[in-house]
């Protein structure tokens, strides 16, 4: 977390859409200067889920998984990207900026 200033207190946060937003819960955190951006996507179901994660606005071509470094790439700016989630689990992803 002391890495990531988008996780920092000070971050914006913005309510991203799912394909269930009363099962999954999904964030942008913006840090206070805007040198980071990162998505959290969180999981309140007892099982595996495929959460469809809408990205609206936000300009990217992917997110990249905070923990293994893995690259989903976005589709397209209309289609969501599919994150898998463990049972009760939670993941976070760094946006990669649009050069």
């Amino acid at each position: 977390k002391a890495i990531h200033p988008a996780l920092f207190p000070t971050a914006t946060r913005t309510k991203l859409a799912t394909n269930a937003d009363d099962k999954y819960y999904a964030i942008l955190k913006t840090a206070q200067e805007g040198s980071e951006r990162m998505v959290a996507v969180y999981n309140f179901q007892p099982t595996v889920q495929s959460v469809q994660l809408f990205l609206g606005v936000v300009d990217t071509p992917g997110i990249v998984d905070a923990q293994s470094a893995v690259i989903i790439p976005r589709p397209n700016e209309f289609d969501p990207i599919v994150i898998e989630l463990a049972a009760y689990g939670y993941r976070f992803f760094t946006v990669v900026p649009r050069k």
